[in-house]
């Protein structure tokens, strides 16, 4: 793990671990958090890089840790998720999962949301999993056609309900219920679903990894609102003013439509229907006159 300036790229301090990390670190004032795939969660000091804890959980550690109330949330390739005291590095509860069958353990590679009480993941059991962020307890699970490597996108807005939207490898996005797993609806997102979703305004986003292409669609019905034709796998974010979108090898920024480009859209759109209208007026005529000379 290395710390750089931000300014500068220089090395402030680098430390060798004792495995591969994907896990992506997560920064809390001077901590940083992350796991290793030796299964052993860190907690590093960011200003030295001093070790301050580790605790080692039940497998590889491949997802980031979420943050929540004290708490950090993971996922494990032993098939757990778990909650671990994030000041001292206890650990408060691991839960299993379901498991393909056969009485193998699904694994946790997706990064955990925790909202409404609850701690939401994919797994590669092909299921989405929600537990009880106090105790653990598997409160649903819902099964998708496909490995859950995304990582879930949460929503309470006042024009949606609690919602989990997320996608698989099948190349669906699913929206559900949050609080009992039901499904609220279900899309194709264009390809296998690799990376987390991302929510800006009512609209969620994904990107597909078959296509590299980018769609967003309005939480509340499912109807799509937008394609573009680079992504992989984690789609936009949003400062406020612009739309980012990284693709497999570039980042594009995309600011938002005016009101006069939107008036001269749908006057395009309406002119479109008129000429369509006209057309297919003249085919008609057209046949008619044929018809009668016949």
């Amino acid at each position: 793990i290395v710390k750089l300036d931000a300014k500068t790229g220089r090395v402030i301090w680098k430390r060798s671990l004792p495995g591969r990390a994907e896990s992506s670190p997560l920064v809390l004032g001077r901590t940083v958090y992350f796991g290793c795939e030796n299964g052993e969660l860190f907690a590093l000091s960011t200003v030295n890089g001093n070790v301050r804890w580790t605790t080692q959980l039940g497998g590889a550690i491949k997802a980031a840790p979420a943050y929540y109330g004290g708490k950090l949330f993971v996922g494990d390739y032993g098939g757990h998720m778990n909650a671990v005291d994030a000041k001292t590095g206890r650990l408060v509860w691991q839960s299993g999962s379901l498991g393909p069958g056969l009485g193998a353990s699904g694994q946790f590679y997706s990064t955990p949301a925790v909202a409404f009480g609850r701690v939401y993941a994919g797994n590669t059991d092909g299921r989405v999993y929600s537990y009880d962020s106090g105790n653990g307890e598997l409160a649903w699970s819902y099964s998708t056609g496909g490995y859950v490597y995304s990582a879930p996108a949460v929503a309470n807005t006042k024009h949606v309900n609690p919602t989990v939207f997320i996608g698989s490898f099948d190349g669906n996005i699913y929206a559900l219920d949050a609080k009992d797993g039901s499904l609220r609806w279900e899309r194709p997102a264009g390809g296998q679903v690799v990376g987390s979703l991302t929510a800006v305004g009512d609209i969620v986003y994904v990107s597909e990894f078959t296509h590299k292409t980018t769609t967003g669609f309005m939480m509340r019905s499912g109807r799509k609102v937008f394609r573009y034709p680079k992504g992989t796998y984690t789609p936009v974010i949003s400062d406020g003013r612009r739309i980012y979108l990284v693709g497999y090898s570039s980042i594009t920024a995309l600011d938002p439509i005016t009101k006069a480009e939107i008036r001269a859209m749908r006057h395009r759109r309406a002119l479109h229907r008129k000429i369509l209208r006209h057309r297919r007026a003249l085919h008609r005529k057209a046949q008619a006159e044929r018809a009668k000379r016949r």
